[in-house]
């Protein structure tokens, strides 16, 4: 995610300033330390959200992480007890970090050149004081297994099964009318519980 990130910034603000990034970047716990209670609070979110370390499921998966053929069809998750719990306990976590995110979006695209310098002459100032106490890196910081996605997901199975439901008009059992399918009764069950 580092490189297209960077050419994107890049085209914006122009490669001086780009060029300041060190070329191992930052870890995102640097930028933590470094802009955490500052006016830059939410850099160091915003590389958790691009590095997968959110902690939030909904904000760390992408379709790599779920189970699906490519070309084929999007991940479809299930409206199980266990994703919707999880989604709701996630819910205010996902929320505040979306809004630190958005927070420091919109304040660097209101002066991109102007915002963005300042916030590297910030960020390469802590860098040179704090260096020596840098966090350890690893060699190979993204590590695609510890990021599937724990979602309940429909496999190519139930999706086909769902598919000739619905071709033959809902018409099941010889020809009689057909019933909503007690999964489903199931799910609207559980969905309208809380």
């Amino acid at each position: 995610a580092r490189v297209p990130l960077l050419d994107a910034v890049q085209r914006i603000v122009g490669a001086e300033l780009t060029g300041r990034i060190p070329s191992n970047g930052w870890m995102a716990e640097e930028l933590h330390q470094w802009t955490d209670g500052t006016q830059y609070e939410g850099v160091g979110t915003f590389a958790d959200w691009v590095c997968s370390q959110t902690g939030c499921i909904i904000l760390d998966c992408s379709y790599a992480d779920c189970e699906y053929v490519e070309g084929m069809t999007e991940p479809i998750f299930k409206w199980s007890q266990f994703n919707v719990e999880e989604l709701t306990k996630e819910y205010p976590k996902v929320k505040e970090t979306r809004e630190k995110i958005d927070r420091v979006v919109e304040w660097l695209e209101a002066d991109p050149i102007i915002r963005f310098r300042d916030l590297l002459v910030f960020l390469t100032a802590k860098a040179k004081t704090r260096r020596k106490k840098a966090i350890k890196r690893d060699k190979y910081q993204y590590d695609p297994t510890e990021h599937w996605c724990p979602l309940d997901q429909t496999n190519q199975f139930e999706e086909e099964e769902e598919v000739n439901d619905e071709e033959d008009g809902g018409l099941r059992d010889g020809g009689r009318e057909g019933r909503l399918r007690e999964a489903t009764l199931t799910d609207i069950a559980a969905a309208t519980r809380f």
